[in-house]
């Protein structure tokens, strides 16, 4: 993999004013292409083993202090690494330089882009998440068609072989899934219950709404062989709602990694 920057050129419409504007996407941030999501969702899978130097520029006041506020390096590289991708990717999405994008955050803190410029004033219809775990990060933006609202999810996890899998499973799962899982083998009941529970996270993250005590009450179902569509569903009436509307992906990620994408619409 080259050390040089990778650059994008195209130009924004500002008024009556076109300009080029040239955005930087650091080497670490490679696009998925083996699999295609509904409404044109794209995911980029970040490395974040260093912090890029992309980051000095890019990342705002307020980020920098959450960053310095991380007591390990390697929360640092993670921090760092997955915004500065995230201001790179929105930047070029819509046409502003990675340091003019402004993120803001809903009541219960789902991130958004906010309006900044006249150049930004389709930016309510992009929409992004983005998660990260071990050495990676994932992004995913996606763009509201016409009227439709879309909102977006994903979530990836390291498969970890020290975490107590059946300690964590009553706050995870619903008990269909826990007497699903208790008949599978060791080793692949650790690998369905990251599966179960990256599903669940980016099924929140796309609704918007705090985890807090909700995950058992979402039912998940793997994908059937030679397909990567989970299905969720409830018996509580409003998330049964949203798991009509909600369509989850496996994403294909690192050996030793699970994803999922979630989207609403």
């Amino acid at each position: 993999m080259t050390q040089h920057s990778v650059k994008f050129a195209f130009i924004a419409s500002i008024g009556a004013i076109s300009k080029a504007i040239t955005v930087t996407v650091f080497p670490a941030v490679t696009p998925l292409r083996g699999q295609v999501f509904a409404h044109g969702v794209r995911i980029w899978l970040v490395r974040c083993t260093a912090t890029p130097p992309e980051a000095a520029a890019w990342l705002s006041r307020d980020e920098w202090s959450r960053h310095a506020a991380l007591r390990q390096p390697a929360d640092q590289h993670r921090f760092a690494t997955t915004r500065a991708a995230l201001r790179g990717l929105l930047g070029r999405e819509l046409g502003i330089a990675p340091a003019e994008v402004r993120v803001g955050a809903g009541p219960r803190g789902k991130p958004y882009v906010e309006a900044s410029t006249d150049a930004t004033r389709d930016a309510s219809r992009v929409v992004f998440n983005a998660s990260h775990a071990g050495d990676y990060a994932l992004i995913a933006i996606g763009r509201q068609a016409g009227g439709a609202g879309v909102e977006l999810g994903v979530d990836i996890e390291r498969i970890d072989a020290h975490v107590d899998v059946d300690g964590l499973s009553p706050l995870v799962l619903s008990p269909a899934e826990a007497a699903w899982l208790a008949q599978r083998k060791a080793e692949a009941r650790r690998t369905a219950f990251y599966r179960i529970w990256t599903a669940k996270e980016a099924f929140f993250k796309a609704l918007g709404d705090g985890i807090g005590d909700q995950l058992p009450c979402v039912t998940v179902s793997l994908p059937e062989p030679g397909t990567d569509v989970l299905v969720a569903t409830s018996t509580n009436a409003r998330l049964a709602a949203c798991a009509h509307r909600m369509t989850l992906r496996a994403i294909d990620v690192p050996h030793g990694y699970v994803a999922t994408l979630a989207v609403h619409d």
